[in-house]
């Protein structure tokens, strides 16, 4: 035990021995902090949650069987890719990749939510093994609007939504 301690403590002087003391902050990623898309966004909106009949023994085809109405709001993480700074991901995008009380998207796998930037539109279709999620929307100026759903078997849901760029404060950032 004492041998790792001191282990781990030479290996601690050793990085601060080459990184140096400093009274400034850290610095972030200039690339991200300039950029005015990446960030928090608060949305809000409703949710349609509708059932249709796709296995037609006891219903017709395409039969709305229920249909539910619910206000929601959320915050998501949008940020450019890379190397495709007309494709934008979304993590935490209900419908997208975020469920009531889940969120499939994360930094190390793969299932995001995806949208093509094109001007100040917006576009998704994306095709998975959870379904189909469609939609279409506008960002600008730390402004967002969705209009998108997400379809599998007899269960679509319709999100129409709204929302702000949120600061790492929570305020408004057009204020």
């Amino acid at each position: 035990m004492i041998a790792r301690v001191g282990f781990y403590t030479l290996c601690m002087l050793f990085a601060l021995l080459l990184t140096g003391c400093s009274d400034n902050p850290v610095e972030t990623d200039v690339k991200e902090s300039a950029d005015p898309i990446t960030g928090y966004y608060y949305l809000y909106g409703i949710e349609i949650d509708r059932n249709v009949c796709w296995l037609p023994i006891s219903c017709e085809p395409g039969e709305e069987i229920s249909r539910d109405t619910t206000e929601i709001d959320f915050w998501v993480y949008i940020k450019p890719l890379e190397n495709y700074p007309d494709t934008l991901q979304f993590y935490g995008l209900k419908g997208g990749n975020a469920g009531d009380l889940h969120q499939y998207c994360t930094a190390a796998h793969g299932n995001c939510s995806f949208a093509i930037l094109v001007e100040d539109s917006l576009y998704f279709d994306l095709l998975s093994s959870s379904g189909r999620f469609t939609g279409s929307g506008t960002l600008k100026e730390g402004s967002i609007t969705l209009q998108t759903s997400n379809a599998h078997r007899g269960d679509i849901n319709e999100y129409q939504l709204e929302g702000l760029k949120i600061d790492t404060n929570g305020k408004n950032v057009l204020e």
